[in-house]
């Protein structure tokens, strides 16, 4: 089979596994809330967790913000991929968005949960199952909105050759550097810079991998040779 038919399945679980959430999270809020203290109760719960996400939000975007600036000046001096700032943005986006949907799914969950194990007949399996789907959005939210991200930078790099340069294993090691890892792409073969402003034709070079180092040529034998085997003594004719 075609691997490029196989890698379209990456792109697909993901909004499979975004269509699950989805939907575990609209059948979680269709269950009953219970009664009016319930709600008050769970009322409280989600202006509290949604405070503290808010404070969380800001003191992690100060360091976003920090980090995506330090990946800028570093792409603008040649340092590294201009990509990477980008997919920096983009990760850490998605990122704090599967943390917020799964925060709500969390709060909206708790008393649901609680009234569904009132139930006399069959409260435990309820309660359990709905606990468990509810918990399953978080994880679906985290893996779907991961595999979109690097799914879809995959193909933008792979079929925008402006962006990546190289061909075959360059190429292909230059895009996995970006995207899941998000290394600094710097080689210790190419000349230091110095740090001066550079143009616009400079700055948006195409950036051009590493070359793969020559295969070091096999090692020779250099093993001693064998001595020759010992020769007869020669037998005198003449007698003494």
């Amino acid at each position: 089979m075609n691997p490029e038919i196989l890698f379209w399945i990456v792109p697909f679980a993901s909004v499979v596994a975004l269509a699950f959430a989805a939907k575990f999270f609209f059948d979680m809020k269709k269950a009953d809330e219970g009664n009016d203290r319930m709600k008050e109760i769970a009322g409280y719960v989600r202006e509290g967790a949604m405070a503290y996400l808010k404070q969380q939000y800001k003191i992690v975007s100060i360091f976003f913000v920090i980090i995506a600036v330090v990946f800028g000046i570093m792409a603008y001096y040649g340092l590294q991929n201009n990509i990477v700032p980008v997919a920096f943005l983009t990760g850490g986006i998605f990122s704090g968005l599967a943390g917020f949907i799964g925060m709500k799914t969390a709060t909206y969950a708790s008393g649901r949960v609680a009234q569904a194990c009132r139930d006399e007949k069959d409260g435990l399996n309820k309660g359990l199952q709905l606990a468990f789907r509810s918990g399953a959005v978080l994880g679906l939210t985290v893996v779907g909105f991961g595999l979109l991200d690097i799914s879809g930078w995959y193909l933008i790099l792979d079929n925008c050759d402006w962006m990546v340069g190289g061909e075959g294993v360059n190429k292909l090691v230059t895009i996995t550097t970006i995207m899941p890892t998000r290394c600094l792409t710097t080689s210790a073969s190419r000349r230091p810079r110095s740090l001066t402003k550079p143009s616009s034709a400079r700055r948006w070079r195409r950036w051009t991998p590493p070359a793969w180092p020559p295969c070091p040529p096999p090692p020779r034998d250099i093993s001693p040779s064998p001595p020759p085997p010992p020769q007869a003594p020669i037998q005198s004719t003449f007698a003494g």
